[in-house]
């Protein structure tokens, strides 16, 4: 388990969905516990990556996101802005890590933070953007935007695993057999997403959580992982053409 709220798997919820955790199937030794009260809370930090693109034409965003929370028995917050704030640090930190994966054209403009505190679909306005503004440092060419290299975050449910997709990924990324991802790409990302995870669950209440908006569950992340087939993520291709070529007959 990432984090240092408990080595064994834990998910955090409210009386209301209590008995839905309980019956889930769920690894063996999780613990499963009512918060009280509001029931839990998290807050979420999305990475926004501005894309480059040809003259006279826009695209927008690829958005990422991470979730964490301040955990403890029988509590399960929203983080306080010294959190968010130690957390935008270790993400600087990460991106020098991983921007030599990523195209130049790619960069990563800022961190947008909303807190669930309640959970709710709609989690309110912004409460704090962190500009970055470094690009990638790959100048090998550029993968369709539309690719991606995927992590998945395993908690005690696999129904509510969760997952992040990395963009902009450098050409030289692709394994020329095959058609996956290298080996060199996958264990440089594993280890610095790691180190992320490691470094921030180290001390005190914050975790990496994976959480369920509609059954108002906080998981602990027990596992990382990442592996070497492309993930299609169809919202980040491409939209406007800058050539078309059509006949009639």
């Amino acid at each position: 388990m990432f984090g240092a709220y408990s080595s064994d798997p834990w998910i955090l919820t409210d009386g209301a969905n209590l008995s839905y955790w309980q019956t889930q199937s769920l690894i063996a030794n999780t613990s499963v516990a009512d918060t009280g009260g509001a029931g839990p809370g998290f807050s979420r930090v999305q990475l926004v990556f501005d894309r480059t693109t040809p003259a006279l034409t826009r695209e927008d965003v690829a958005v990422a996101s991470f979730s964490w929370a301040q955990a403890a028995a029988g509590v399960c917050t929203k983080l306080s802005d010294a959190d968010k704030s130690s957390i935008d640090t270790a993400l600087n930190s990460w991106w020098t890590a991983v921007k030599p994966l990523v195209h130049s054209g790619i960069s990563l403009r800022e961190y947008r933070w909303y807190d669930y505190q309640p959970i709710d679909p709609r989690p309110g306005p912004v409460v704090r953007v962190t500009a970055n503004g470094a690009a990638g440092t790959a100048g090998t060419g550029r993968v369709p935007d539309q690719l991606a290299v995927s992590q998945t975050f395993k908690s005690a449910s696999r129904k509510h695993w969760g997952r992040w997709y990395l963009p902009g990924i450098a050409q030289n990324a692709l394994e020329s057999t095959y058609g996956r991802i290298t080996s060199g790409t996958v264990t440089s990302l594993q280890a610095s997403t790691r180190t992320l995870l490691q470094n921030v669950g180290a001390t005190g209440y914050v975790c990496p959580v994976i959480a369920s908006i509609q059954y108002h569950g906080v998981m602990g992340l027990r596992e990382l992982q990442t592996d070497n087939i492309w993930d299609v993520i169809r919202s980040r291709r491409a939209k406007q053409p800058t050539q078309r070529v059509t006949n009639s007959s």
